[in-house]
């Protein structure tokens, strides 16, 4: 993960309460029993969690640029992906790479349509002006006003000929 990305001392703080969850699993489990090890330790990494958004100030919800991030539910949000470990961390990172294609996405259909549209508008634009040059070139020297498909078949007429 790139140090200059906002969401990297999030990252940093879920592999430190892995780790922790890791090394406290074998007197879980001597404990209590592997059938109660997940529970328990999804407790204690929540109270790491909650532990760490308060002492860091670690707030997930405030790169979401929600309205009352900083608050009691932001730091609630918080643990619960810290104590998911890399798992929910990576979860986020890859929810805002959706974000952001989906974003690339949409900005390249959106500009895709208006260059069509420039396209046409500048094509058509383009050939009006051209024939209404050339109907002003014919009025000048005398000819009458020429039709589209009278021009097609004198081209026609001019290429078969040569």
């Amino acid at each position: 993960m790139d140090p200059s990305n906002p969401l990297a001392p999030i990252f940093a703080a879920s592999v430190a309460v892995q780790q922790i969850l890791e090394v406290i699993s074998v007197a879980v489990e001597t404990r209590f029993g592997a059938l109660r090890m997940k529970a328990i330790l999804g407790v204690i990494g929540f109270i790491i969690g909650i532990v760490f958004a308060y002492v860091f100030g670690l707030n997930v919800m405030a790169y979401f640029q929600v309205a009352n991030s900083g608050g009691f539910i932001d730091k609630i949000v918080t643990a619960l992906i810290l104590s998911a470990g890399t798992e929910g961390t990576n979860s986020i990172v890859k929810f805002l790479k959706y974000l952001k294609e989906d974003k690339k996405v949409s900005a390249a259909e959106t500009l895709q349509a208006l260059r069509g549209r420039s396209a046409e508008t500048d094509a058509g634009g383009a050939q009006s002006a051209a024939r209404r040059t050339l109907e002003k070139m014919r009025a000048a020297a005398g000819k009458p006003a020429v039709d589209q498909a009278s021009t097609r078949s004198t081209a026609l007429k001019d290429i078969s000929a040569k």
